[in-house]
């Protein structure tokens, strides 16, 4: 469910700045603990920025590949044990877990905690979550699983 907050925002994210946005405060009666504003940007065609109430995490848009097939059906990974996902015998990436940990350790120096695959912005992508050197925080680097482009940074 969500409420349109407030019109004419302002979002300044890594992929740019926009204004007219759209903010809505998004939520869900199953998870009541659990809300967030979403603001949605007609320049990228969607939401450009997430940030999560409560839990201080929040998600950025990096980049747009215009003209993007979406990801095959099936291939969606399906929920493991201990909240972790297990890799689909079937998926298939051009990078491995060991590379996206490097690349998620140039964007967010600390130490790796845990690696799941997981559907992320219509695609494939590793999950990186890393306990930050800089401020001992927690933020999850977004691979895309077969190009290795970061996609985001949920802090």
């Amino acid at each position: 469910m969500a409420d349109v907050i407030a019109l004419g925002e302002a979002v300044d994210v890594p992929f740019g700045k926009f204004k007219d946005c759209i903010r809505t405060l998004d939520y869900t009666p199953l998870e009541p603990d659990v809300r967030e504003y979403k603001y949605y940007c007609s320049e990228v065609g969607g939401v450009a920025l997430e940030v999560g109430l409560g839990s201080g995490e929040w998600v950025e848009l990096v980049s747009v590949e215009y003209g993007a097939e979406p990801g095959a059906q099936g291939t969606e990974p399906e929920a493991g044990g201990a909240g972790q996902s297990e890799r689909p015998q079937n998926l298939t990436t051009g990078i491995t877990e060991a590379q996206a940990r490097e690349i998620a350790l140039r964007e967010v120096p600390g130490i790796v905690t845990d690696v799941s695959i997981e559907r992320k912005y219509g695609k494939i992508a590793y999950v990186v979550e890393i306990k930050a050197d800089a401020d001992g925080t927690e933020k999850d680097v977004i691979i895309d699983a077969s190009t290795g482009q970061v996609l985001g940074v949920e802090r």
